[in-house]
């Protein structure tokens, strides 16, 4: 599932954009899109299966997403300076980073951006959890948005990244996808009715594990998402298809968010320095481990007799476990893998 990024705008300008019709096409720029240090853009979400409306290509269309059925389920992405994360001397040339927190999970998940006027790229990741963080940078950094975006524009990205469990042990992701335009109109949120620009994303991940250099097991996932973009608040709803389903009208989503709420120059409370584990780069598997783009599945633990001692999302795969070196398995029965927990 892809990450986006969000900026705010003064009350005087919000009311300017609600009342402004969908009469034309939508161009957003670079100075568009969301990058105000010192803002706070609150989401409502779903957790599991939505059902949502994501329409057809082409234009003009409206759109109404209604977080009624999912009250409750928030988080919020703060914008704020680099240094101000855990992570600030590995993305030096990151313009800023979002602070993104959710009510249901205790993990602090940090995204690093470097805004230009041609394209947004997300240079790479860190997160922070309960007894560890880590980080680690997209190789080449992800191509997130060409810019200006209009109907019909299009891109590519190709990313890399690699995550150690031991100098031994390793996981290698590789993304793909592919973007593109297709829809405009108006979108209706919480906050109101704004012009808009649908983007349509085609993702595939491919996750291959090694050890002593050598590959054991390879998963891909691919999904199809649309993500509403409005100028000045960037983007406002993202709806992520099932996994391994590309179909263009999918009516079941299983990411769903969308946004709610605002906070013009207020930067979240951000954790004091003593309440910050030591960091790890590049090292996920201590104490925990979490599966990229499978967050959300069931996965199966057996200890090296092979008994099943737990049942995890791969979120958190590990978590209150034991060091040891263990098998992962899917629920849906694919080849173990081999992870360690130390």
């Amino acid at each position: 599932m892809p990450n986006t990024i969000f900026r705010t705008v003064a009350a005087a300008c919000l009311l300017g954009l609600l009342a402004l019709p969908a009469a034309a096409q939508v161009t957003i720029t670079s100075s568009e899109i969301p990058h105000q240090i010192g803002d706070t853009l609150y989401q409502k979400y779903n957790v599991g299966t939505a059902t949502v409306q994501v329409g057809n290509p082409g234009g003009p269309h409206t759109w109404t997403f209604d977080t009624s059925a999912f009250v409750g389920r928030l988080r919020y992405a703060a914008l704020v300076n680099k240094d101000q994360t855990p992570f600030g001397a590995l993305f030096p040339d990151a313009g800023y980073a979002t602070w993104v927190v959710s009510d249901t999970v205790s993990l602090v998940m940090v995204n690093f951006w470097l805004m230009e006027q041609s394209e947004l790229e997300l240079l790479g990741m860190g997160w922070v959890e309960t007894d560890s963080m880590y980080a680690v940078r997209d190789t080449p950094a992800y191509h997130d948005l060409s810019l200006p975006m209009t109907m019909g524009t299009q891109w590519d990205a190709n990313t890399s990244w690699r995550m150690y469990a031991s100098d031994s042990m390793w996981s290698e992701i590789t993304r793909h996808s592919h973007s593109g335009v297709d829809a405009w109109g108006t979108v209706v949120i919480p906050l109101g009715s704004f012009p808009c620009l649908r983007v349509d994303r085609l993702d595939s991940t491919v996750t291959t594990f090694y050890v002593n250099g050598q590959p054991l097991t390879a998963d891909t996932m691919f999904f199809r998402g649309y993500e509403w973009w409005v100028e000045n608040l960037g983007s406002v709803v993202w709806a992520e298809g099932p996994e391994h389903d590309t179909s263009h009208n999918f009516t079941q989503s299983d990411c769903y968010w969308v946004l709610h709420n605002l906070r013009v120059g207020a930067i979240a409370e951000l954790p004091a320095a003593g309440a910050i584990p030591t960091f790890r780069a590049c090292t996920p598997f201590v104490g925990r481990t979490r599966v990229p783009g499978r967050e959300r599945e069931s996965f199966e633990l057996y200890d090296v007799s092979g008994k099943l001692v737990a049942t995890q999302p791969g979120l958190s795969i590990g978590a209150g476990r034991p060091a040891g070196v263990y098998s992962l398995k899917s629920r849906a029965g694919e080849t173990a893998r081999v992870v360690k927990i130390r």
